[in-house]
């Protein structure tokens, strides 16, 4: 049967320019992390959706629904909020599992008697199905889909088809044609769930030689898709066999950014990329940080403030008597290591010092990297990354302490926030502004903390670990085997 689509949904991934970037320096490194881990997201949650997809989509000439754009759309929601009754039936039992789609909405459903009407559920919370909002676009770079030849939809691969095919495999046939009949009634009843419990989306006793979990894995590290994600793959698995313990995505940026990258691994570029990021964070968080220290100070000026006036209470207790370079070796002299000093520079009612402690300890650390930082990140309209901000802090090396760092928040921060919450609320209708320039003086509109960016390496430690490759000792004997064909 031919497929014919009436439209395609217009539908993209949104990153940090569509929410609060306050100095606009986000978007460049969502944009590495992105292009490094190509096929996961930190909303993708569960590796076994993209099992579920490569099987569901496939299915769908096989429904008597017409065949259609809009039919298509009504089958993945149908198979979504399905998958999501089976996976928390009996979650007081079986335990509740994260990052299921419409989790809330679910539970409500399952907490009552009736039989459940699936159209009516996924109402409740689907306004964009969960397939199009975050996995069909990372199914696509997993290399499990591929946009068809006759319509605008993604249809499986060669690899997606003999995914879906262990899938299947997995879950069994009569659970499949039962789950095949609950879409087409567009009901299902708690019995009903009980004998779907095997599309739970988790592996609990799941061999890693199983099918389903081979297919995921060969996929996972790359082997059918992109270099950037194999790397890192192969960079995850070999720290965490040095370090010797349970790693977190957080502890991996610091040890990458302290780690100097070896130029004779594979892994080279990714690590360079890697250490770029945290050191892009980092200093995003520095001067986030003296965003929203300039706006507690605001608070506490209820008459308001001129921006040059702000600045120049803001670093009243910052030393004349020394040049700025001298200042930051003075801030930089500590045995403190980045992630302490960032914690610290985070915390709720951080004070000036220790914020400036952050920034001089990156800058001291770093700066001979500043042509790599140019390379990493090439200048593009008007975001801000590492290279543009240590380049501004090398003009000021000669001035006073206190007016070069006046100038670094009016400068860097006071007027170039400003200016973005005023491109954002002309553009995109995003009220963002931290405070607001009226008659000659700021007044404070609202207050904000910062934070790290997620850059999906939490997802992926959790795939290698469901795929066989981690585990809570650490390195498996299959993580043992990949890294020994890639060494």
């Amino acid at each position: 049967m031919e497929v014919v689509f009436d439209g395609s949904p217009n539908w993209t991934e949104q990153g940090a320019n569509g929410g609060l970037d306050p100095l606009a320096m986000l978007a460049p490194i969502e944009r590495l992390y992105t292009d490094l881990l190509q096929g996961v997201s930190s909303v993708t949650d569960r590796i076994r959706y993209y099992s579920f997809y490569c099987w569901w989509v496939a299915q769908f000439p096989n429904r008597s629904l017409e065949q259609t754009q809009s039919a298509f759309r009504q089958h993945i929601r149908d198979g979504e909020v399905l998958l999501g009754l089976a996976s928390l039936y009996d979650h007081e039992e079986r335990g509740w599992l994260n990052g299921v789609g419409g989790a809330t909405a679910i539970s409500e459903a399952l907490s009552a008697e009736t039989e459940i009407d699936l159209r009516a559920l996924a109402d409740d919370y689907l306004l964009t199905p969960v397939y199009y909002a975050a996995y069909r676009s990372q199914i696509t770079d997993m290399g499990l889909m591929v946009k068809a030849d006759k319509h605008s939809e993604r249809v499986p691969t060669e690899l997606g088809k003999a995914l879906g095919d262990a899938f299947l495999e997995q879950v069994g046939s009569l659970p499949a044609e039962l789950f095949f009949e609950c879409a087409e009634r567009g009901t299902v009843t708690k019995d009903k769930l009980a004998a779907l419990v095997a599309f739970r989306c988790e592996y609990l006793d799941a061999q890693a030689n199983d099918p389903e979990i081979s297919l995921l894995r060969r996929a996972l590290t790359g082997r059918d898709g992109t270099g950037s994600r194999r790397n890192t793959c192969i960079k995850i698995l070999r720290t965490v066999k040095t370090e010797k313990r349970e790693l977190s995505d957080y502890d991996l940026r610091f040890i990458w950014l302290e780690t100097e990258p070896d130029p004779r691994e594979r892994t080279y570029k990714e690590h360079v990329q890697w250490r770029h990021y945290q050191l892009a964070d980092a200093t995003r968080i520095g001067l986030e940080a003296l965003l929203y220290h300039a706006t507690a100070v605001l608070v506490e000026n209820e008459g308001g403030l001129s921006p040059v006036q702000l600045a120049s209470a803001i670093v009243a207790e910052v030393p004349y008597d020394r040049n700025f370079e001298t200042y930051l070796v003075e801030l930089a002299d500590t045995l403190d290591d980045c992630r302490t000093l960032q914690e610290s520079a985070i915390e709720g009612k951080a004070e000036l010092t220790p914020i400036l402690r952050l920034i001089a300890h990156l800058w001291f650390n770093y700066r001979h990297l500043l042509s790599e930082m140019a390379e990493v990140f090439p200048r593009r309209g008007y975001f801000h990354t590492t290279h543009t901000e240590f380049e501004f802090l090398e003009t000021l090396l000669e001035l006073p302490a206190r007016e070069a760092i006046a100038s670094l928040i009016l400068q860097r921060v006071i007027r170039r926030h400003m200016d973005v919450a005023s491109r954002k609320l002309r553009t995109q209708g995003n009220f963002t502004f931290q405070f607001e320039y009226e008659e000659g003086t700021l007044a404070p509109r609202q207050t904000g903390r910062v934070g790290p960016s997620s850059p999906r390496t939490g997802t992926m430690i959790r795939f290698l670990s469901e795929v066989g490759l981690l585990s809570k000792a650490g390195v498996t004997e299959l993580g043992e085997q990949e890294l020994l064909a890639n060494t």
